[in-house]
């Protein structure tokens, strides 16, 4: 399948031509399509061919590839000999490449200077050059000094096993002002279902108003936890798989485990309540266009008459494998509105007045609840602000953050 390729593929000679499906680069014998593979590189993603923007045929017998290593989470170059198909020179750094890294990576015309644009957690996106050889690479702009004056937060790579034993990984994101031996308050934040460790490259993990340099630059640690969810259990599988990245960073006497807040956006902010009503060891918690209620969200209805909430239940991200009808039990037991007796962490609840993805309904009936129950909530809603808070206007945007600043401070303050 070549579907998903950035571009046409290249004329080898006249007879083949070269490109990348599957994590394979595969050579085309034209005519005829018979598809052979040219090289598979082991443990890699194969993200591109690197060629001149405007190439429709190879310049030398031997090609570069852009690749990334899913473990060790570098991202580089490797050289492909295409008379027999062997690996030559490698230049693998801790980066990620721009977001679309097809259209961030170029080739000189002779074949011999590699361009692109790669971050790193501490790093804003830059220009960077390497030769052919791939011996090293040299960052040629420094486009944001005002931001790279800030004392910014390193990041690591965390690892340990899953509840089935496998292996995941957390982006750890250390604070600016890290003093080995002190240990820090850690931010956890999570979306459930997803490998956040793969962000652990990119500029504050995350872009934008989601920039986790934010909370770097004010003393906290940033933990990114890998969270796979199964049908049916998701709920569970959040803290299966999210507490042990907790603690692993705890074992390696970096964060403090007095001062453990939580935090996630839309499908996060559900993953938070998931979490929280199954441990009490999160002294803070934030939940931003998030909701509780399986059920109620399911069958929310937009003013258009449309109702995203049943593919998104059924067989999409909710990963419930059915409707309420087959599997009644199945999502009242996913629904942590129905625990959130057990909730014992002070959550801040923040929510676009205007949000159609997840109605604000959903984050007011959390907040009844909670507050019925007596517990420490607050709810701050934005009126006429969607659903992701960077569409929302300047102060908006602003008011959500020192919020959550001031949330963090009042019950993780960094020391």
């Amino acid at each position: 399948d070549f579907s998903s390729s950035y571009r046409a593929p290249l004329w080898v000679d006249e007879q083949s031509l070269l490109a990348v499906s599957g994590d394979t680069l595969w050579r085309i014998a034209v005519p005829g399509g018979e598809t052979t593979p040219a090289a598979v590189p082991e443990n890699r993603r194969l993200l591109a061919i690197v060629a001149p923007a405007h190439a429709q045929r190879l310049p030398r017998p031997r090609v570069t590839i852009a690749l990334h290593d899913p473990a060790t989470k570098l991202s580089g170059f490797r050289t492909v000999d295409l008379v027999n198909g062997t690996f030559a020179a490698r230049l693998e750094e801790p980066h990620a490449f721009g977001v679309d890294g097809p259209y961030h990576t170029d080739l000189s015309s002779d074949g011999t200077i590699i361009a692109y644009v790669a971050e790193r957690g501490d790093r804003p996106p830059e220009v960077r050059i390497t030769q052919d050889d791939l011996t090293h690479s040299n960052r040629i702009t420094t486009l944001n000094p005002q931001v790279t004056r800030v004392l910014l937060g390193a990041t690591r790579l965390v690892k340990w096993a899953g509840p089935r034993g496998e292996a995941l990984y957390g982006a750890l994101l250390m604070p600016g002002n890290y003093e080995p031996g002190k240990r820090f308050p850690l931010v956890v934040k999570v979306y459930g279902g997803s490998r956040l460790s793969e962000r652990i490259n990119r500029f504050g993990l995350q872009s934008g108003i989601d920039n986790l340099q934010l909370l770097s630059t004010r003393g906290y640690g940033v933990l990114l936890p890998d969270a796979p969810v199964r049908v049916g259990t998701p709920m569970e599988d959040l803290a299966a798989t999210v507490m042990p990245g907790v603690d692993s960073v705890i074992a390696l006497g970096l964060a403090d485990p007095d001062r453990l807040a939580l935090m996630g956006h839309s499908y996060g902010g559900y993953s938070v309540f998931a979490i929280l009503v199954q441990t009490n060891r999160f002294k803070a918690a934030v939940s931003s266009g998030g909701f509780t209620n399986l059920f109620s969200h399911y069958a929310e209805m937009r003013e258009d008459g449309s109702a995203v909430g049943i593919g998104w239940s059924e067989h999409d991200q909710g990963n419930m494998g059915g409707h309420p009808w087959q599997y009644r039990d199945r999502y009242l037991e996913n629904s942590p509105f129905f625990y959130l007796d057990k909730v014992a962490t002070p959550v801040l609840l923040l929510h676009g007045g205007a949000d159609r993805t997840v109605l604000p309904a959903r984050a007011e009936e959390t907040f009844v609840a909670l507050r019925r129950l007596g517990k420490a909530a607050e709810y701050v809603r934005y009126e006429g602000e969607e659903h992701h808070p960077g569409s929302w206007t300047v102060a908006n945007a602003t008011d959500y953050w020192n919020r959550i600043f001031a949330w963090l401070e009042r019950y993780v303050p960094p020391r």
